[in-house]
């Protein structure tokens, strides 16, 4: 009797398991596509607002992201840059690969 108990108790943890990787893996891909949508938002929220600040995020589609207005405060130096460019984390994987996603392109620096 207790083999057949153990091994209902095992089923269902199986299946309660292999319920739990689906659901994970269901929710790691929205939370990817959904990425352009939120990733300005969670910028914000982690960048030291003492060191580093932006005006304004806006996406170029699901690739690339821009910055407007960033400024990077240090006791050594201070660097304005007017827009930054730069591959979404999405494309950063394939940066190991090949050259896509390696360095943001910069524009009108100001000193």
């Amino acid at each position: 009797m207790s083999t057949s108990v153990s091994r209902k108790v095992w089923r269902v943890l199986k299946k309660g398991f292999l319920r739990a990787i689906v659901y994970g893996a269901i929710a790691a891909v929205a939370l990817a596509i959904a990425l352009p949508f939120w990733f300005g938002f969670a910028l914000r929220m982690t960048l030291p607002d003492e060191l580093i600040t932006f005006e304004s995020y806006s996406r170029s589609g699901y690739g690339r992201f821009i910055l407007e207005g960033v400024s990077l405060e240090s006791p050594q130096a201070t660097v304005a840059i007017d827009k930054l460019e730069a591959y979404s984390p999405l494309v950063w994987p394939m940066g190991s690969i090949s050259r896509v996603g390696r360095s943001p392109l910069c524009e009108y620096w100001v000193r």
